[in-house]
């Protein structure tokens, strides 16, 4: 197929999104590759463990709310983290 004459407004609707939000080049990539596939992607961006070290690094004593927000976790869990990495 000539990528010359293609149109985002000819594609899957689907494919039309990611054309829309990453480019026509990055979505027939992303055909290419997963075609046929069903992908369902994680809600949490980060890594559990890169999480538990930023908390980690990041933490102050006082910014455990801000923390938990930040990375998508309860308070509780970041407080955890926090204390655990306090007591290494």
């Amino acid at each position: 197929m000539d990528k010359t004459s293609l149109r985002i407004e000819n594609l899957n609707s689907i494919y039309a999104e990611l054309a829309n939000l990453v480019g026509l080049d990055v979505a027939l990539e992303i055909h290419k590759h997963y075609n046929g596939q069903q992908i369902t992607f994680p809600s949490r961006l980060f890594d559990k463990s890169f999480v538990e070290q930023e908390i980690a690094r990041q933490y102050n004593g006082t910014n455990i709310k801000a923390l938990a927000k930040e990375f998508g976790y309860t308070e509780r869990w970041a407080r955890t983290v926090a204390k655990r990495n306090k007591n290494k």
